[in-house]
């Protein structure tokens, strides 16, 4: 009866180890999606500015609209704590093209961002609260396109290196769920966003 019973332990230890570790192996990967405020390229936008000012008239661009910063990501965990992948993110804002204080037009800015990404988890609590950090490089491509009310028409397109730095980010969810970061960048500053892990 004794073996039997150690016989029983030793199975269900087994089964479990087994079971923990196809579990593991079998989500290793993420989608996300998310929103980003005050990105790195709405920095570019104001320094852009005063380049355009003068483009493609001689007048001025005004205040603007910035939608934020729009990505999708995904990401393989080589193991638990570090995973790579790649991000495509898209900005979109516009602003009044001005000439002697009144709008003659419309400037319509865009980013196209594509980054290869690395973040290393600092906490998985349960595998429901993951804390991580994350870091990225890239290449975006700036564009800038002019309409004027008269029918004149310019757009100019300018890539440029780019980075993210994230030193913390907080993901609640095993397979599904959301997540809240802030950090530097082409993500921007605060971002948020959700998140499918298969």
């Amino acid at each position: 009866m004794r073996n039997k019973l150690i016989l029983l332990f030793l199975f269900l230890f087994c089964f479990h180890g087994l079971h923990t570790e196809a579990q593991v192996t079998a989500n290793k990967h993420d989608i996300e999606v998310g929103v980003g405020l005050f990105s790195i390229n709405e920095i570019v936008n104001i320094y852009t500015d005063i380049i355009v000012s003068a483009f493609p008239l001689n007048g001025e661009m005004g205040d603007g609209n910035s939608y934020g910063s729009i990505h999708a990501a995904y990401k393989y965990r080589v193991t638990d704590r570090l995973g790579v992948g790649g991000l495509f993110a898209f900005d979109y804002s516009k602003a009044d093209a001005l000439l002697d204080g009144r709008k003659i037009g419309d400037f319509r800015r865009k980013h196209y961002t594509l980054a290869a990404e690395v973040d290393f988890k600092y906490l998985n609590s349960k595998r429901y609260v993951t804390v991580y950090g994350l870091a990225g490089v890239g290449c975006t491509l700036y564009g800038l396109d002019y309409q004027a009310f008269s029918g004149n028409s310019d757009s100019d397109y300018t890539p440029y290196f780019t980075f993210q730095i994230t030193p913390i980010t907080i993901k609640i969810g095993e397979r599904w769920g959301g997540f809240a970061e802030v950090g530097f960048g082409y993500r921007g500053i605060l971002n948020a966003g959700l998140f499918y892990r298969f």
